[in-house]
């Protein structure tokens, strides 16, 4: 904060008759919007983007990726000081910052063009990145300013949403319930104690009926990816990984045999 203030002083402030005058627009009105109308003109904070992500649908311009504004620096690999909010207090090894050249303790100045003084204000210019390719990135170490750019890969967007509140439809749900097997069950079809394996329930879920789920199945998770937790945490876990749109591979076992079953995840509503 005081570095923002520090800098704010610093500019110098046009006279109030040189100061451009704001080009004159109607104002839009979330109430004329056709996804408002629903609402009864009661409108909370969390319903404007909610409003506006309708909007967007209805006139076919939202993307899937469009669900991951503001992307969190962790994304591409480094953490910042939340107090002195350009300081650098962490790298991820084999991540687009450390290929980069950033270190622990470095300040940044800009990311992508845009002037960073808080952990607010690198999410707004990470928001502002390509969905791939390459971004700018300067920084100050020991009174040296350092320049590089940090590669972006594909789905580098990617982060949990499921704390937040307007995005709750769009939250991946497995979909697939059932009991854990037990330790016997497990060792019987060569399975590791820790590992997920639940027999799933005699009602199947209309997500995951055209994916061809069985009663009796037994779930060991998505994408061939080993989990070491019970039922309950795997639905914890896809929702902080997944969202509605995904298309994922349930990895079972059936009758003995590993099968892999395509499925898509479906929106809440």
């Amino acid at each position: 904060m005081q570095t923002a203030q520090t800098l704010h002083r610093s500019r110098s402030v046009p006279a109030a008759a040189e100061q451009p005058v704001a080009p004159q627009h109607e104002p839009l009105w979330i109430r004329d919007l056709e996804a408002s109308r629903e609402r009864r003109g009661c409108i909370h904070c969390h319903d404007v983007k909610e409003i506006l992500r309708e909007e967007a649908q209805s006139t076919g311009v939202w993307k899937q990726s469009d669900l991951f504004r503001y992307p969190p620096t962790e994304n591409v690999g480094f953490s910042l000081n939340i107090d002195r909010g350009n300081e650098v207090t962490r790298i991820v090894a084999d991540s687009p910052a450390e290929q980069s050249g950033l270190q622990t303790d470095d300040l940044i100045d800009s990311l992508n063009g845009f002037r960073v003084r808080s952990i607010a204000d690198a999410q707004f210019a990470l928001d502002r990145s390509p969905q791939q390719g390459r971004i700018s990135i300067v920084w100050q170490r020991a009174g040296r300013e350092m320049t590089s750019e940090l590669n972006l890969p594909a789905d580098w967007r990617r982060s949990d949403i499921s704390w937040r509140p307007s995005l709750q439809q769009y939250v991946g749900l497995p979909r697939l319930y059932g009991t854990d097997l037990t330790a016997k069950e497990r060792k019987q079809l060569g399975l590791t104690p820790t590992q997920l394996a639940f027999r799933h329930r005699e009602k199947i879920h209309r997500q995951a009926q055209p994916a061809g789920v069985k009663p009796g199945d037994i779930i060991l998770g998505f994408d061939d990816r080993k989990l070491d937790m019970e039922a309950y945490d795997f639905e914890i876990y896809v929702r902080r990984h997944y969202v509605a749109g995904d298309r994922v591979t349930i990895n079972l076992i059936r009758g003995g045999k590993r099968l892999n079953l395509p499925m898509t995840i479906l929106p809440l509503y």
